[in-house]
């Protein structure tokens, strides 16, 4: 493996990016998740507006073709509400939910449908609003799948990770860029610095003023009291050695 990257690796700047992204990739996953739920259910609740607006366009056109036992004007009436592509089915009952027509759409399943087909509808009454008091004489219930739902949020589902995706990727470089410049690029400085240093010392370098820096004049401030300790050892040393010569030579004879 590079050594490189295992340094790497056993650095502060890894260990701060691994820990950071964990705890990003968390955020990510359930805020992803809670808006995968909010696009389908906002998109459910649209398509069941739809068919509430098909109720009130349509109800009172189908109601009077049920009550003249029109059957022509409801097959053409059904047929034109059945090609919005959200209705695979409609079911036309008249009184005491006989079921007086069916109307279907013809369209070969695609991909999504096959994957998706449970089932949910629509129903409303017709009524009879010719006296007093408006009389049920049948009903209406529109069958669709949930198909629909995902072939609108799937797109949305692939935009939302692309999306994480991105940021992800942009967050990652941002970080190893900021940690490389504040963290690791002056901390390898240092190192460097204390491993070239030379016996009289250790060579300056400059860093921005921060928590690196002032453990960098931490280290050049002991390293100059370690300096000034030995060369007081040094000196005190070499007292004593001259102390020590001028005491034997006290002692030989004349």
């Amino acid at each position: 493996m590079n050594p490189n990257f295992e340094k790497f690796k056993s650095s502060i700047s890894f260990l701060i990016l691994r820990n950071s992204l964990g705890i990003y990739f968390l955020i990510v996953l359930t805020l992803t998740g809670l808006q995968i739920i909010f696009e389908f259910t906002s998109i459910k609740s649209r398509v069941l507006d739809e068919f509430k607006n098909i109720k009130q366009a349509r109800t009172k056109e189908i109601s009077s073709a049920l009550f003249n036992e029109d059957d022509d004007s409801l097959e053409s009436i059904l047929k034109n509400i059945i090609k919005d592509k959200k209705i695979k089915r409609i079911i036309l009952y008249e009184e005491g939910k006989k079921i007086r027509m069916k109307i279907s759409s013809k369209k070969n399943k695609t991909h999504t449908e096959r994957l998706f087909e449970k089932k949910f509808s629509y129903s409303f009454p017709l009524l009879d609003e010719g006296g007093t008091t408006p009389k049920e004489i049948g009903s209406i219930l529109m069958i669709t799948d949930d198909s629909i739902i995902y072939d609108e949020l799937i797109p949305k589902i692939i935009f939302i990770f692309l999306n994480s995706i991105l940021k992800t990727l942009a967050l990652i470089l941002i970080l190893l860029m900021t940690l490389n410049k504040y963290i690791s690029s002056p901390l390898n400085r240092i190192i460097d610095s204390i491993k070239n240093s030379k016996i009289d010392g250790v060579d300056p370098i400059t860093i921005k003023k921060n928590e690196i820096s002032e453990l960098y004049h931490s280290i050049l401030n002991l390293v100059e009291s370690n300096d000034k300790i030995v060369e007081k050892l040094k000196i005190e040393n070499s007292s004593y050695k001259n102390k020590s010569d001028e005491f034997e030579s006290y002692g030989k004879p004349l």
